[in-house]
């Protein structure tokens, strides 16, 4: 049940995104509410099933963190600070980067061993996770929560799939890592770069020279 019920929460989230983004990008386009109102579609039944439950053919594993990052945008309006702090949204970042360039190249073929088997051992890449998570809690990081939240879901079942890479990444997730990365680098750049000084201060400067 929980695993037929999964796939409507998350495509519920990516609508809620997606219409919170078209937002942004319009700068306030409509009212705060309506990424809650496409969230509320996706139960919309058609022939029988849920608007959700037919999207879910289009992919068949949604992630945990991707869950968490989609939870974000969509209170970001209605929250008083965000959900994740910017410590967590690099974590977020780097963990979808590297584990989507460590596990999806070497699946296609691109390496001499494929990383998605480790998936259905134990300890194997949950262990890992794990201890992962711990860390980053020790380090005050919430992303480390969201990795707990994605072990025990491994160990429930949400997922159609029993192999716990795909309860830590997909191809989403990962796409959406690597953007946002761009951002907090650009974003960092820019606070490191000095800034320009103004027409005042030019003036000050050389009346302090001629004197």
């Amino acid at each position: 049940m929980i695993d037929w019920c999964y796939p409507l929460l998350v495509w519920a989230l990516i609508l809620g995104a997606s219409t919170r983004g078209v937002q942004v990008l319009f700068r306030g386009l409509g009212p705060r509410w309506l990424p809650l109102l496409a969230c509320a579609a996706t139960f919309a039944p058609v022939r029988g099933l849920p608007l959700g439950r037919w999207l879910h053919g289009y992919n068949a594993n949604f992630s945990i963190p991707l869950v968490a990052v989609l939870l974000g945008v969509i209170l970001k309006p209605w929250l008083k600070r965000p959900l994740f702090n910017e410590q967590a949204d690099r974590a977020s970042c780097w963990f979808g980067c590297v584990a989507g360039m460590s596990l999806y190249p070497v699946a296609l073929g691109l390496g001499p061993f494929d990383l998605y088997s480790i998936g259905w051992q134990w300890p194997g890449v949950a262990c890992v996770a794990a201890i992962l998570a711990v860390f980053l809690i020790w380090r005050e990081n919430s992303f480390g929560l969201v990795l707990l939240a994605a072990g025990v879901a491994w160990q429930v079942g949400c997922l159609e799939s029993d192999n716990a890479w795909d309860y830590l990444v997909d191809p989403l997730y990962v796409a959406l890592s690597f953007i946002g990365l761009i951002l907090l680098l650009r974003q960092a750049a820019r606070k490191q770069k000095p800034e320009a000084p103004s027409s005042s201060t030019k003036l000050s400067a050389a009346v302090s020279n001629g004197s």
